[in-house]
C-alpha cells in the first residue's frame, strides 16, 4: 500500500466523502498499524476512538481521542489540535493500514504504513 502523506489523507477523505456517507463504526476492536518491525505504532478503539502511539526507542507514548468513522471499507481515525494532527486509515477489505502521527509539542512526525494490520505489535508485548 502506498503511503499516505497528510496531503494525500486529506484528499481521499474529502473524495470519499463527496461518494459516500459516514456512518459509526462498528462493533468496538483494536485495530493496529505498525512501524517496520513494531518499532512504532497506532492503536485504537474503534468505538470509543481512543488510541496510543508509542515509538519505543527512544521511547515516546501519546494518547488521545479521536472521531472514528466507517467509510465503505475503510476505518478511519481523525484527531486534531492547536498542535497535534492524527490520521489512520485502516482498509478492512485487505488488512492493510497507514497512519500520519504528528505532535509538535513531543516533537514526533511520522508516516506508518502496515502491510498486515492482524498482525500485533508493541513495545513490551506482543499482544497490545
Amino acid at each position: 500500500m502506498k503511503r499516505f502523506t497528510s496531503v494525500m489523507l486529506v484528499v481521499f477523505l474529502i473524495a470519499m466523502a463527496a461518494s459516500a456517507s459516514f456512518s459509526t463504526a462498528p462493533a468496538p476492536f483494536a485495530v493496529v498499524c505498525a512501524g517496520q518491525g513494531g518499532v512504532e505504532y497506532v492503536s485504537f478503539n474503534s468505538a470509543t476512538g481512543n488510541y496510543v502511539y508509542e515509538k519505543c526507542s527512544p521511547f515516546v507514548r501519546l494518547t488521545g481521542t479521536g472521531s472514528v468513522n466507517m467509510l465503505g471499507h475503510f476505518l478511519v481515525l481523525n484527531h486534531q489540535t492547536a498542535t497535534r494532527d492524527v490520521v489512520v486509515v485502516v482498509d478492512t477489505s485487505d488488512n492493510t493500514g497507514e497512519a500520519h502521527v504528528e505532535d509538535t509539542v513531543a516533537g514526533v512526525n511520522v508516516d506508518i504504513s502496515d502491510s498486515d494490520t492482524t498482525q500485533p505489535c508493541g513495545c513490551f508485548s506482543k499482544n497490545q
